[in-house]
């Protein structure tokens, strides 16, 4: 009796992991399947390659597609969220933020260049806190670009997020 009671519990359990399983692989509406760091081959592995804000702008420009999101809890899923950076007249930096293809937020910021052990890093200086709407403003923060693969660091180090992108445009 014990063991089919043992048996029977061992399947339930791996039943509804499968059921579990199937259901996060399905991404629900406006939402898309998760990248992990793993698929960043560049940014992944380009922790200590400085890199100069020159450098920076020649990859920035473009439109830019939400793929994956490094969090304390795994994400299986994302939201379908795009920026677009472009430089304006004044010579800042403009991030506008589209979430299911409608334009919902807009940010300037600067590129600021800072050194840590004879490494160069870029971060993105944003000029509030929050944007219009009150959210939080997730486009701050140190980032690692290579052609094609954008990470936005929000504080990875201390438990915050890190957003994922591939460029689009």
């Amino acid at each position: 009796m014990k063991k089919l009671l043992f048996g029977f519990s061992l399947f339930s359990l791996l039943s509804l992991n499968a059921c579990k399983t199937s259901e996060e692989n399905t991404p629900s509406p406006n939402m898309l399947k998760a990248e992990s760091i793993l698929d960043f081959d560049c940014i992944r592995t380009s922790a200590d390659v400085s890199r100069r804000i020159a450098d920076v702008k020649k990859e920035i420009y473009g439109e830019w597609q939400l793929k994956g999101m490094i969090t304390m809890m795994p994400s299986f899923e994302v939201p379908d969220l795009k920026i677009v950076i472009s430089q304006k007249s004044d010579g800042k930096q403009l991030a506008q933020v589209y979430e299911n293809g409608k334009l919902t937020k807009a940010m300037t910021y600067d590129l600021v260049e800072d050194e840590y052990n004879k490494i160069y890093y870029v971060g993105i200086k944003s000029d509030k806190d929050k944007f219009d709407d009150g959210s939080y403003n997730f486009i701050t923060g140190n980032i690692r670009i290579c052609p094609g693969e954008l990470m936005i660091d929000n504080g990875i180090a201390l438990d915050a997020p890190g957003y994922l992108f591939r460029k689009i445009k």
